[in-house]
């Protein structure tokens, strides 16, 4: 099943590569695809992966768009946009 969430945060290429580097990590996802231009995160998985990809999108700085968005998550999206950037 194709599922879409819109996320906060999303700045660049940097970020689109952690995001789908770390997204694939979780059991069940297969694909994922980052649009940058409308902030949108798209994959492909089951039901029961949903709440994994909004946690991990969360622990990367990525909250999604209607939860709160501190400073904390706004700081962690700049060390995972860096390091989308290195690797």
């Amino acid at each position: 099943m194709v599922q879409e969430l819109e996320i906060q945060n999303l700045k660049c290429d940097g970020c689109a590569n952690t995001i789908e580097t770390e997204l694939l990590k979780i059991d069940g996802v297969t694909e994922v695809l980052v649009n940058e231009e409308d902030s949108k995160v798209r994959f492909e998985s089951n039901n029961e992966t949903l709440p994994a990809v909004i946690e991990r999108l969360k622990q990367l700085g990525y909250p999604v768009a209607d939860a709160e968005n501190t400073i904390i998550n706004k700081a962690t999206s700049y060390v995972s946009c860096i390091r989308g950037r290195v690797s």
